[in-house]
C-alpha cells in the first residue's frame, strides 16, 4: 500500500493538476457519470 502511495505521488507530480483533472474527466465521461446520457452507450 505504501509503494501504491509513493507510486501515485509520483505520478500526481509528474503529470501535474491539468493532466489529472483531464484523466478524471475522460474517465467520467467513458463511465457515464455525468449527468446526461451517453448515447454512445445506448447504441451498443
Amino acid at each position: 500500500m505504501l509503494v501504491g502511495f509513493v507510486a501515485g505521488s509520483i505520478v500526481a507530480l509528474w503529470l501535474g493538476d491539468e493532466s489529472i483533472e483531464a484523466a478524471r474527466d475522460a474517465i467520467d465521461r467513458v463511465t457515464g457519470r455525468r449527468d446526461r446520457v451517453n448515447f454512445e452507450l445506448l447504441l451498443q
